[in-house]
């Protein structure tokens, strides 16, 4: 069984990582949609330096700028590929996870709030002992058998108060944390799944992307080699 103190670390650890693991996910999805915006906008840049009017009966012009085109296109693909297979994906099990992320927080802020009450509890406690303690210097006769009852009332609820918080620990530990694991390990494990998940469908679409870009700068190549 951990103490109320150890199980207010254990609290502030617990969201700690959910905290920042959900801001870890949706650091990937930022990176992604600005990753798309750059495509969409490479492409066309790409496009608008092709001329409009060129030779297109010259067959070195009409390669040359069918290649370019080509490439225009390719980044427009792995702009549209992204988004349908990276964001949406990753959008829907955001929406997931800030409720996972809600419902632990919740929890973890009602338990945190149950074992910080008891702490301060014993701890007011413990310090009004203390008070009625120093409240005896000085006194002799009446005074000092009265002063001294209040300090045995006030060990008796700093004693009280001292077995609340066990109480409470115990209580805790055994009904709450249990739950508090699970629905953690869940949050956290479906979490790493969907980041890996979209970090290697982004690296198998650019891996598609270079290689049709590289695909068609061979082909150009090839077909300018051929040409007498």
């Amino acid at each position: 069984m951990s103490s109320c103190q150890e199980l207010i670390v254990i609290f502030d650890r617990i969201q700690n990582r959910v905290d920042k693991g959900a801001n870890n996910y949706t650091e990937i999805t930022k990176y992604v949609m600005n990753r798309i915006k750059v495509e969409e906008e490479t492409a066309a840049s790409l496009k608008k330096l092709i001329p409009s009017d060129y030779d297109t009966k010259d067959p070195i012009l009409k390669v040359f700028f069918e290649d370019l085109r080509n490439e225009a296109d390719q980044h427009s693909v792995f702009a549209a590929e992204l988004r349908k297979k990276v964001v949406t994906p990753a959008n829907t099990f955001t929406t997931t996870m800030r409720e996972k992320q809600k419902r632990l927080t919740t929890s973890l802020r009602a338990q945190k709030s149950a074992v910080s009450k008891a702490i301060n509890d014993t701890e007011r406690a413990q310090r009004d002992v203390e008070y009625n303690k120093t409240r005896c210097n000085g006194l002799q006769g009446a005074a000092l058998t009265k002063q001294q009852q209040k300090v045995f009332k006030a060990t008796q609820e700093y004693n009280n108060k001292s077995k609340i918080e066990n109480q409470t620990a115990q209580t805790v530990s055994s009904s709450q944390m249990p739950n508090i694991h699970r629905e953690f390990s869940d949050f956290d494990t479906r979490r790493l799944n969907n980041l890996q998940k979209a970090t290697v469908q982004f690296g198998q679409l650019k891996k598609a992307f270079c290689k049709n870009v590289m695909d068609g700068a061979n082909s150009t190549t090839q077909k300018m080699e051929g040409m007498d």
